[in-house]
This record gives structure tokens, C-alpha cells and sequence, in this order.
């Protein structure tokens, strides 16, 4: 697949590591897709994503674990090791089977989402702050797995495209002065109707990289964080 390799070429100029949330399904559609993923110069990361991208939120639980099981399937035959999980269309459900079924992380809901919860007044509010910066986010250990929400999607309407680099690097800077965590996801195929989302990605890759380089931040997978916030609670936990 094209873009993918494209945006495999990116990551890797860059020296980013990411986690690739893929649909059980492709494993057999598109077997080279993982393999190029797998033998990317990077070491990235290949989430689950589901088998057949049903909504968890509205699965009966037999369906939602189904769904699992395959993914027990997948890492037999393929040789991997799912540890992250990234809900279909990020409608949540049924995560106290995520912890059964191996997963260490999983990514929560969107910070700069619609916030349907919230009063009209405030929505509006966050609709525009968010279109000019990107939230930070914090972890938070939940049904016995990490959840680590997302401060935004890479990709917007075509008003607001101009912005999502800037927006992106506002909250990756806000993130490294709090201390906190900046979790930014994207869907490959939004390059097929954004043209210039390669261009916009690379300039905060460019960011990210040279921050990376003066250790102000650290770019990794959902995976990898997993472990190291486990470790930190182990930490905290025998110096209590």
C-alpha cells in the first residue's frame, strides 16, 4: 500500500516510532501491509484494532469478545504480541475485556472532541480553543489497564486543514511545559483527501525530532508507554 510506505518513509526520516492500530481482517487482505510495517527501519508498533471493526460500544459482549479472540488468533500466526487496542470509530465498550485478553493500553476518548457531555457555552468554547491548541493529556489506570485519551486527530475539515500543524505543535509545546503527554492519531487514508497532510505531518515530525534531540521530549508507541507507566506505579507503589 502506497501511503502506508510513504508514511513509513516519514516516520523513519524523522526517527519517530509509532503504533499502527490495524484491523484483523487486513492481516489476511493485505498481508504485506503489516510485513511492511514489521521490517520498517523504526521499530514501530502494531496495535489491535479489532478484527472486523464493529462499534464495542453497541457489541453484546460474546460479539465484543469474538472480536478479541480472533486477535489471540492473529498473534499466533503472525508471531506478535498485541499490547495496544484502539477502539473502532473510538466508541468504547466493554474494556474490562481488554486486560483478559492481554492488553496493556488502550486510547480513550478524544480531548478535543465534540464534548457532547458538556453545556452548549462550553462546547462552543472548546471548539475554538481547540482549534488553535491541542490538549494535553494524562493517563489514568482504569478496569485494570491504562487508558491514555487523545489530545486530537490529526486531520480536520477543509477550513480548518491550514491550522492542525500548528495546532499539533501548540499542544506538543504545552504538553513538554506541563509534564504531561500529547497523543495525536491519524487515519492513512486522510491523505487521499488532504494532499498536503504529508507536508503538514513532516513539520511537526521536524519539531518533535529536533525536540527529541535536546531531550525535552520522548516520541513513543502506546505500547512502550504502557510499560513505562506501569514501572513508575511499581516505583511509587514499594517507596510508599
Amino acid at each position: 500500500m502506497p501511503i502506508i510506505v510513504a508514511f513509513l518513509a516519514l516516520f523513519e526520516k524523522y526517527s519517530v516510532p509509532a503504533t499502527w492500530a490495524v484491523v484483523g481482517k487486513l492481516f489476511y487482505d493485505y498481508p504485506k501491509l503489516t510485513e511492511s510495517i514489521r521490517e520498517a527501519a523504526i521499530e514501530h508498533e502494531i496495535g489491535y484494532h479489532s478484527f472486523s471493526h464493529i462499534r464495542f460500544s453497541e457489541a453484546s459482549r460474546s460479539a465484543a469478545e469474538k472480536e478479541l479472540k480472533e486477535g489471540l488468533k492473529i498473534q499466533d500466526e503472525f508471531g506478535l504480541e498485541f499490547r495496544s487496542f484502539v477502539f473502532p470509530e473510538n466508541m468504547i465498550g466493554h474494556v474490562d475485556l481488554l486486560r483478559e485478553y492481554g492488553f496493556s493500553i488502550y486510547r480513550g476518548p478524544n480531548y478535543a472532541g465534540a464534548s457532547v457531555n458538556k453545556s452548549l457555552p462550553v462546547r462552543a468554547i472548546n471548539y475554538a480553543t481547540f482549534r488553535m491548541v491541542a490538549p494535553p493529556v494524562e493517563p489514568r489506570w482504569k478496569d485494570t489497564i491504562w487508558e491514555i485519551p487523545s489530545s486530537t486527530q490529526f486531520f480536520d475539515t477543509p477550513l480548518f486543514r491550514p491550522f492542525i500543524t500548528l495546532r499539533a505543535v501548540r499542544g506538543i509545546k504545552k504538553a513538554m511545559k506541563a509534564g504531561s503527554t500529547f497523543h495525536m492519531f491519524l487515519h492513512p487514508e486522510s491523505a487521499l483527501l488532504d494532499p498536503k497532510l504529508f507536508d503538514r505531518l513532516e513539520k511537526v515530525l521536524q519539531f518533535v525530532k529536533a525536540a527529541a534531540e535536546k531531550k525535552a521530549l520522548r516520541p513513543i508507541t502506546m505500547g512502550d508507554f504502557a510499560e513505562v507507566l506501569t514501572r513508575s506505579q511499581l516505583c511509587a507503589s514499594t517507596t510508599e
